[in-house]
């Protein structure tokens, strides 16, 4: 696949991600949980072994992998998700700030600069440990982009509200978890993961 066949792809997959979990989180349905988990370690793994020959070995391997990735992503986020949804439940009759469209534009917005922000940082990061090459990988593409930019702006729309408008045990479980998905991030920043073990050389993928 092209690189500009890939970014549509990815520009696509965004607007229907957040298209659904909106739709999702308005009418109170938990199964926004399975969201994060679709978008990220499932959608990973299909394009590891399609598009990157399942090179590197280990993308489900704790060892090599990132923590925040296996464990926030697959166990934290849905936690999170989950909790937002039964959130917007008790939210439903109020027409609070996050009814209105601007809210969902600036959630939008948070999205991007989410995934804006931990692009510079990662190619920063890649760079200093010598994974530059690896940076358009369509894995990473795909995480730093379509992961953090789909999942932030869900997080901005639907966490803040909750939070701010009716926090009860279902904010405290959203934040407790979010707590948690951050805590693995830092974990992992001390372990100083080796890129080499994360994603491809681009060269040796599909989108070369």
């Amino acid at each position: 696949m092209a690189r500009p066949a890939f970014n549509t792809t990815m520009l696509l997959a965004v607007a229907v991600v957040v298209g659904l979990g909106v739709a999702l989180l308005s009418s109170g349905s938990i199964l926004i949980g399975l969201v994060p988990i679709i978008v990220s370690p499932a959608t990973m793994l299909y394009l590891r072994l399609t598009m990157e020959e399942g090179r590197p070995a280990g993308l489900l391997n704790p060892g090599k992998q990132s923590w925040a990735f296996l464990y926030g992503d697959m166990l934290m986020l849905p936690i999170v998700f989950i909790s937002m949804a039964l959130g917007w439940r008790r939210l439903a009759d109020e027409q609070g700030f996050h009814m209105q469209f601007w809210w969902f534009l600036v959630s939008v917005a948070a999205g991007c600069i989410i995934a804006a922000v931990w692009r510079y940082s990662e190619v920063q990061t890649y760079k200093r440990l010598g994974g530059k090459d690896r940076l358009d990988s369509p894995t990473k593409l795909w995480h730093d982009y379509v992961v953090y930019g789909s999942l932030g702006t869900l997080l901005v729309f639907g966490g803040l509200p909750v939070v701010i408008l009716d926090f009860t045990s279902h904010g405290w479980a959203a934040l407790v978890a979010f707590g948690g998905w951050v805590l693995l991030g830092l974990a992992d920043s001390l372990r100083k993961l080796d890129p080499a073990n994360l994603h491809p050389p681009v060269q040796d993928t599909y989108l070369a």
